[in-house]
């Protein structure tokens, strides 16, 4: 079993001068993993997530298919990540390369990251679900700035954030 404890070298409290500081996305170096060390295998996937495709689609894709799902998104309650274009999904186990949990986001949380651009280490839009915060109004654009702030100093583009609905999306090159 991993570590995905909050003293990893691995995450950026993202909400650090806030009342909330459980937002983490993983960003790494990148690592000595080959895609060509690995045959053709099925995915293993979680049931604490959803997907589009769905995961009875994802199950009955050979392994040519398995190597080009098109814009793969997985959600649950707590958010989701879209890969647009393709995705090689062989051999991915969604048990333990993804974990997306309230304010938190990990792709490979065990350090086994392919190289990026490959399989889930490459671009990807999340999105955040719950994320609230309870300010007056005159607080409200500089929440926004300090979100912003935190998006950019963990490598990530800043799409949106909604207060009022909880949202917050940003885009990112890769994972580790």
């Amino acid at each position: 079993m991993c570590s995905t404890g909050l003293l990893s070298k691995h995450f950026l409290n993202l909400m650090a001068p806030l009342t909330v500081s459980n937002i983490f996305a993983r960003m790494g170096s990148e690592s000595t993993y080959s895609p060509r060390t690995m045959s053709i295998r099925r995915p293993i996937l979680d049931n604490r997530y959803r997907y589009s495709p769905p995961a009875e689609v994802l199950q009955k894709l050979s392994p040519s298919e398995l190597q080009h799902v098109k814009n793969l998104m997985v959600s649950n309650e707590h958010g989701m990540i879209c890969w647009s274009g393709e995705t090689d999904i062989s051999g991915v186990d969604f048990t333990k390369d993804l974990l997306l949990e309230r304010g938190r986001c990990e792709i490979y949380p065990c350090g086994n990251a392919p190289l990026r651009g490959t399989k889930l280490n490459k671009h990807a839009v999340i999105t955040l679900l719950g994320i609230q915060f309870f300010l007056p109004g005159s607080q409200e654009s500089l929440l926004r700035a300090q979100i912003e702030q935190r998006t950019s100093e963990m490598g990530a583009r800043f799409i949106s954030f909604d207060n009022t609905n909880g949202e917050w999306s940003f885009a990112v090159d890769y994972f580790a």
